[in-house]
C-alpha cells in the first residue's frame, strides 16, 4: 500500500510518499456463500519511504520521517464466485481507518480494490 503525507509549516511542504505492508486481522460475516462482511484491526508497516523538502519548486531530500508502525480498523466487503469446493475467485473493497487523526486527512488513500484467487486448506 503506498501512502503520501503532506506537512506544511511557514511556507514549506514536507512531502513523503511511504510504501506499507498492511496486515489485518478479520473477523468475517458471511450472510449468504457468496458475500461477506469483515472488520478488524490492522497494523500497517512502513517498508519503505522517500521524504522530500518542497520550497519554490526545488526538491532537497531530507530523510525519514513517517512513523514505522500505524494502527487502525478496517472494513471489508467481498464477492467469492466458487470454481470448485475449495477454489474460487473474490472481488472486494477494503476501507482502512487510522487511529491517528493526523493520518485521516486524506480519506481517498485508505481505499482499496483487491481481486484474486482463494484456495481453502
Amino acid at each position: 500500500m503506498k501512502n503520501q503525507y503532506v506537512y506544511s509549516e511557514r511556507q514549506i511542504d514536507r512531502v513523503s510518499d511511504v510504501d506499507r505492508l498492511h496486515v489485518p486481522v478479520l473477523v468475517k460475516i458471511w450472510p449468504a456463500n457468496y458475500i461477506n462482511f469483515g472488520v478488524g484491526p490492522y497494523a500497517s508497516f512502513r517498508v519503505s519511504d522517500e521524504e522530500k523538502l518542497l520550497k519554490s519548486e526545488t526538491y532537497e531530500d531530507i530523510g525519514d520521517g513517517s512513523k514505522k508502525v500505524e494502527y487502525g480498523i478496517d472494513f471489508a466487503s467481498s464477492l467469492v464466485f466458487s470454481i470448485d469446493d475449495k477454489t474460487g475467485l473474490f472481488a472486494g473493497v477494503r476501507y482502512g481507518l487510522p487511529v491517528e487523526e493526523r493520518v485521516r486527512s486524506r480519506i481517498e488513500n485508505n481505499f482499496s480494490v483487491l481481486a484474486g484467487l482463494t484456495l481453502q486448506l
